[in-house]
C-alpha cells in the first residue's frame, strides 16, 4: 500500500512525522515539519471526503 502511492502513503507519513516529531524538527526545522504534516493531512482529509480536489479561478 505504501509503495503504490496515494493517500494511504500520506497517512503513514503523517503517523511517522507525529511519532518522530523532535527528530524531524531538529533536522529540517519547524516550518518544514509543519508544511509536510499539513500536506499529509490534506491528502487524508481529501481521501475521506472532507475536502474536494478542486480549484476555482476568479476572473472579471
Amino acid at each position: 500500500m505504501e509503495r503504490r502511492g496515494g493517500p494511504g502513503r500520506k497517512l503513514l507519513q503523517a503517523a511517522r512525522l507525529r511519532r518522530f516529531r523532535d527528530e524531524y524538527v531538529a533536522r529540517y526545522g519547524e516550518a518544514v515539519y509543519e508544511m509536510k504534516l499539513g500536506d499529509c493531512r490534506w491528502h487524508g482529509y481529501a481521501m475521506i471526503g472532507k475536502l474536494t480536489r478542486r480549484a476555482y479561478v476568479l476572473s472579471r
